[in-house]
């Protein structure tokens, strides 16, 4: 049976490979945050202009409670849809952040939840409805530390049976 031995040749192959490897890493990751920042800003100025944008920033923000402890990553906007999300990043399990949500829901008037995904391939969420307003939680296969984000929509008349 042969053997195969580890050269110095290749040993130093593997670690330039690995450290390459782990820099590009720790690379997208610095992009990744300063383009999530920039990101940000850019639609804090979008609200600031928008009155459509605030209606769903009050929504997101100060209507709906955060779980003890869960820390803002991003916010952003649609660019052809009007909807806000938000990027968290919390220590909670999937059931704890589901049962609070739709806790908060069923005791709010109007609002149902109109979808659920627990497992399968992809993110898991929730989907609550009411009237011209949508509100989607995705929880899971996000990043390393986006635990979940939110998503809350303005939608087109013709979506609230007017």
């Amino acid at each position: 049976m042969p053997r195969y031995y580890l050269t110095r040749k290749h040993l130093l192959a593997v670690i330039v490979t690995a450290t390459v490897s782990l820099t590009g890493c720790a690379l997208y990751q610095g992009y990744n945050d300063a383009h999530l920042r920039r990101e940000t800003r850019h639609t804090e100025e979008a609200i600031k202009q928008s009155p459509v944008l605030q209606e769903l920033e009050h929504l997101c923000t100060k209507e709906m409670p955060l779980l003890a402890g869960d820390v803002l990553l991003y916010k952003r906007m649609g660019t052809h849809d009007t909807y806000l999300d938000y990027g968290y990043h919390s220590k909670a399990e999937y059931q704890t952040v589901k049962s609070f949500y739709v806790n908060y829901f069923a005791q709010q008037p109007g609002w149902q939840l109109t979808y659920q995904k627990d497992s399968g391939w992809g993110p898991r969420h929730l989907e609550f409805r009411k009237d011209a307003y949508k509100v989607t939680i995705y929880y899971g296969a996000m990043g390393k530390e986006l635990t979940y984000a939110t998503s809350c929509w303005k939608l087109p008349a013709s979506h609230d049976g007017k």
